[in-house]
């Protein structure tokens, strides 16, 4: 996660990265769903106090207003 979007790594090599404002995110109980250009790019786990990616959604969201990305 960057101030200008989300990527996904594996093993030291980067297997996609899109800017947020290309980036639709959705909260499926404890799993943040990623969708670029209406198709699933990835379901993610994520740990966090609440055990939901409520506080991920939220800062998303900021950063696709400012323009970033």
């Amino acid at each position: 996660m960057t101030t200008y979007g989300l990527q996904r790594w594996f093993g030291g090599k980067r297997l996609w990265s899109h800017p947020w404002r290309a980036l639709a995110l959705a909260a499926e109980g404890k799993l943040l769903v990623v969708r670029h250009e209406g198709r699933v790019v990835e379901r993610l786990r994520v740990d966090t106090m609440g055990g939901a990616p409520d506080e991920l959604l939220l800062a998303a969201e900021r950063l696709r207003r400012r323009g970033r990305g």
